[in-house]
């Protein structure tokens, strides 16, 4: 069996998105935007651990299998993480301290101030029909 240049390529790809999700890792213990949003940490991480063991599996090595080890713990932390922090959250919803918002229902930004009985069709439209 062989490691295939696609999967190399996309093993990278998840290396760049998982130094990203680091960057930005900070930011799971602010409460979500909405619901399942942090889930977005988990997905690489698991598909990179996924990666890593099949290239351990293929390589035979001891250091991809050391690497494959780490990355199948650090995926299972991430999910763990996300889960007690999603958990948090819900808690919090259902006691009323907190809520989950629907991105799709935000007002556009050029109709924050607009109070919610005043938009109008033409407010909505007109600002995208002019460009």
């Amino acid at each position: 069996p062989q490691f295939s240049v696609m999967s190399e390529i996309l093993m990278g790809w998840c290396l760049g998105v998982m130094l990203l999700l680091f960057k930005l890792g900070p930011k799971i213990s602010q409460n979500p935007p909405s619901l399942g949003a942090y889930w977005a940490y988990v997905f690489p991480l698991s598909a990179l651990a996924t990666a890593m063991s099949r290239l351990a599996w293929i390589e035979a090595s001891q250091t991809t299998r050391v690497i494959a080890i780490l990355f199948i713990i650090m995926a299972s932390l991430a999910t763990c993480v996300v889960f007690m922090r999603e958990g948090f959250h819900l808690v919090q919803v259902l006691q009323g301290k907190a809520e989950w918002g629907d991105p799709l229902l935000k007002k556009p930004a050029h109709l924050a101030s607009v109070p919610p009985q005043r938009i109008t069709y033409t407010e909505i439209v007109m600002p995208y029909e002019t460009a």
